[in-house]
């Protein structure tokens, strides 16, 4: 059997961070630690990284034959012990809200991408560490009650 829409996209998302790398163009390096709903602290050893999850996925019908879903996303970037660690950290933030850009239809799956939201966060424990929460929703559409098909 095929994958589900969201399933589709959840893949796109993680096929496309993995390509954050600075040979990539990018800024910095956290597509080489990416993890999906990775829900246990990271170590120190982990860092720079980046964890990704879809949250939340909002439906409405639209006429008698479509939903139209809102596929919510978190992206956690998350760094210690660097030089100049909230420079860094609005340096992934960035490459995020890049990479995002690259095609906001994630190889024709959805019809649109919209960031929401980015929050900056630090820490000191001995170590200077901090990291940051962005959020985006990725609009697609299905036909009703088939979150297989397309429109």
């Amino acid at each position: 059997m095929s994958d589900s829409r969201r399933q589709l996209l959840v893949d796109a998302v993680r096929t496309r961070f993995a390509t954050i790398l600075v040979s990539g163009g990018y800024e910095t390096n956290i597509g080489a630690k990416l993890f999906e709903w990775r829900v246990t602290e990271l170590e120190t050893a982990d860092l720079p990284a980046l964890n990704f999850r879809d949250t939340r996925n909002v439906t409405e019908q639209k006429l008698s034959h479509i939903h139209q879903h809102a596929l919510e996303f978190e992206a956690d970037v998350l760094t210690a012990g660097v030089s100049e660690t909230p420079k860094q950290i609005r340096k992934m933030i960035a490459d995020v809200v890049k990479c995002i850009g690259v095609d906001r239809t994630w190889g024709g799956i959805a019809y649109d991408t919209d960031p929401k939201e980015d929050v900056l966060g630090m820490d000191q424990a001995g170590l200077i560490a901090g990291g940051a929460r962005i959020k985006f929703v990725i609009k697609y559409r299905t036909r009703s009650f088939n979150p297989y098909s397309p429109q």
